[in-house]
């Protein structure tokens, strides 16, 4: 057997064997079922002893009456859950609404602000799901139910059974502690047999609210082979101005028949730590105690949490090297705010590593200045960010000079950083930047090229004394077969919309370009829309692709080339691309920002992360080469594809580390037009939750790379 097994059950060679017989033998405790899948792949001989369903002695008899469970004392972490099974002849059996704190103490506190919906009780407001925290009579049975909690009393035969799933809610600390619930049975709310039992939890990271501008989980990825859990999960506060729990249900939108959900928590009991065991160990199945779940719609309350999976590997045929064509499922997830507000958040599902195409060369574009043109420039796009094999393999340098272009490799889950790369150097031009140190600089300044020296350089080859040309051939490091995107031209100045954005001026108010791409009034600006229709990274990324940069609000520094004429006066930088929509519904570009549930991220605690500037950011593995965030889902609506970009920030000026676990900057092969109070500029795309478009920034600085296949 595995050595990481469920930690509500117990498994193990009896020393002296059962009825005489040799010690190769398991036992299993009383009061306990054990469902087995396995695949036999030598002969074996089973001798099999079934113990009649018995009282275990503890107390638990009283009378006539009985209250059997099957594990007093259980363990779990903030990701996994225990399954207490019990059985009893008393007509209702609940859990207490007030636990005990530590082993022995007597401190208590309200259940439910500690686990997730065990505690008997209805939700007032309009409920979703009248059966939870109402008895159900169901012709001769009565039934107890919440989302993580069901007992069924047979009024004939005057026995029950029921399960509990404990997990942890609305106790949202990092801790190691020890919880005591009271599982009571009762009669006519007098008689009354109770069992305490002892939850030992522990908390390593933060867990996050799941609305949009918080933690929502918005999408998963497996490999083609890979069909084990992903575990998706958001805190939910109770409804606005009530005490009542928040409801959630969840569906499959796109792919039913290929996924499935389950409620049932996590059985491995490292998840949640650094260490947590193989999501392929970890199969998902419908939670066969709740009778609506068939695997494609769950429910519950308070906290959300329920696991997905694909039902079989991938089936598409192989389309790359080994690899097959990707598939895709989404899953939609509602839940209540208020009794008035309801948000719907959908979760992009992908099976398959292999490069694919977002949007799809020949569309007509609807929208735009390229609109009623055809695609053309669209590529098929890695799905994984670019590294070393050093930092791959766990290294942890501050940086890494690569010998050779060409020789980036990828990591090994969508959520991982990778490494920063400056667009060109003339000293290191391959060099390749640790995630996440040094946070405040480097010990020694020949580590980072600030300041670019020299003729600009140009991505291509051409003709001139003005640039340095075909730095390609210095500084492509994404493999063979793939390459670093264009955002337009490469063997010229990349306008890609109005030119010049910004103006000197005290802070006044200034007419700029329109959206559109057309002049406002009393503007200077040029235009140079049309040249979106040579990039990459627009067409591949963009429904509707759009012209210009998307900085953020009027960004303005202080004008130092004129320090005496001009005091106070500053540059101000214009945003030239539409505004950005958050919530999914924006017009052009199809993105949302939050978790991704590869088998990485969700399976190890969220950690603070102290960034350059003092501030704290998030994510999985901070601090090492590994380091894990949160990101962007890109998708197509119309073909369910998608694909994800981690918010791994950028490094500045000495190397310091800014936006992780915020924003992701990712490099394209063109170059920018110079702006006031900057040297030379590339393009780059950048992407947050409420900032999605693309943006001119200095090449000095150091940027994640995300490759496109070659054609």
């Amino acid at each position: 057997m595995e050595n990481r097994h469920s930690p509500s059950c117990h498994l193990k060679i009896q020393t002296k064997g059962v009825a005489g017989a040799s010690k190769d033998n398991y036992t299993l405790p009383y009061n306990s079922a054990l469902l087995l899948t396995g695949t036999i792949k030598s002969p074996l001989n089973l001798n099999i002893q079934v113990t009649p369903w018995g009282e275990e002695n503890h107390n638990w008899q009283v009378g006539n009456f009985y209250l059997n469970v099957s594990d007093i004392n259980v363990s779990i972490t903030d990701f996994n859950g225990a399954r207490i099974t019990f059985s009893s002849n008393m007509p209702k059996v609940h859990v207490l609404p007030n636990l005990y704190v530590g082993e022995e103490q007597v401190v208590s506190m309200s259940t439910g602000k500690v686990f997730n919906d065990l505690v008997f009780t209805p939700v007032v407001n309009s409920p979703w799901f009248a059966q939870y925290g109402n008895p159900v009579h169901d012709g001769k049975f009565v039934k107890y139910e919440t989302s993580r909690f069901s007992y069924i009393y047979d009024t004939e035969s005057k026995t029950g059974s029921g399960y509990m799933d404990i997990l942890l809610d609305e106790y949202n600390e990092i801790h190691n502690k020890t919880f005591r619930l009271v599982l009571s049975g009762e009669v006519d709310g007098e008689k009354k047999l109770q069992r305490e039992i002892k939850v030992h939890t522990r908390q390593e990271g933060y867990r996050f609210d799941g609305i949009y501008w918080e933690g929502p989980y918005v999408g998963a990825f497996f490999r083609d082979d890979e069909k084990g859990e992903r575990i998706i999960t958001g805190q939910q506060p109770r409804l606005e101005n009530t005490t009542d729990l928040s409801e959630w249900q969840v569906w499959i939108e796109k792919g039913d028949g290929d996924i499935v959900l389950s409620t049932t928590p996590s059985f491995d009991p490292f998840v949640g730590t650094a260490t947590p065991g193989d999501a392929e160990d970890y199969p998902v199945r419908p939670n066969e105690f709740k009778e609506h779940e068939s695997g494609s719609y769950v429910t519950g309350r308070g906290r959300v949490y329920f696991r997905i999976a694909w039902k079989r590997e991938n089936p598409n045929p192989v389309i790359d090297n080994g690899l097959k064509q990707p598939r895709y499922a989404v899953v939609c997830l509602s839940y209540r705010r208020s009794t008035g507000w309801s948000p719907l958040s959908r979760i992009y599902i992908r099976q398959g590593e292999a490069a694919d195409y977002l949007m799809t060369n020949g569309d007509n574009i609807q929208l735009g200045p390229l609109a009623n043109k055809t695609r053309t420039e669209a590529r098929k796009i890695a799905v994984f960010n670019l590294t070393t094999t050093k930092y791959k393999n766990g290294g942890e340098n501050n940086y890494e000079d690569l010998s050779q272009i060409k020789s980036g490799v990828f990591v090994k889950y969508p959520s991982q950083a990778g490494v920063f790369f400056q667009w060109t150097s003339n000293a290191h031009p391959r060099r390749a930047y640790h995630p996440t140190k040094p946070v405040n600089g480097y010990s020694s300044t020949d580590d980072w090229d600030d300041i670019f020296v020299g003729a600009r350089p140009m991505w291509d080859n051409g003709t001139g004394t003005d640039y340095a040309w075909n730095h390609k051939d210095i500084s492509e490091v994404c493999p063979p077969g793939y390459h670093r995107p264009n955002d337009g031209y490469t063997n010229q100045i990349a306008y890609n919309g109005p030119y010049p954005n910004f103006e000197r001026t005290l802070p006044l108010p200034v007419e700029r370009s329109t959206h559109d791409g057309d002049p406002a009034s009393n503007s200077n600006d040029q235009m140079y829309s049309e040249q979106i229709e040579k990039s990459e990274w627009r067409q591949s990324l963009a429904l509707n692709p759009v012209a210009g940069e998307l900085v953020l609000g009027n960004e303005a520094i202080l004008d130092e080339q004129y320090p005496a004429e001009r005091v106070g006066w500053k540059i101000y930088r214009y945003p030239t691309s539409p505004s950005f929509r958050e919530d999914g519904e924006d017009e052009n570009i199809k993105a949302v920002d939050g978790f991704y549930a590869d088998g990485y991220f969700d399976r190890r605690p969220i950690q603070k992360q102290q960034i350059a500037n003092g501030t704290n950011r998030y994510g999985v593995s901070v601090n090492t080469s590994q380091v894990a965030y949160r990101g962007c889902v890109f998708y197509n609506s119309a073909t369910g594809a998608s694909v994800f970009f981690p918010a791994g920030g950028r490094k500045e000026l000495k190397g310091r580390l800014m936006y992780a676990g915020e924003t992701g900057y990712y490099w394209s092969s063109s170059v920018s037009p110079i702006f006031p109070n900057s040297m030379y500029n590339a393009w780059a795309q950048e992407s947050r939750r409420d900032l999605v478009g693309n943006v001119s920034t200095s090449i000095s600085a150091g940027h994640l790379i995300r490759c496109f296949r070659d054609n």
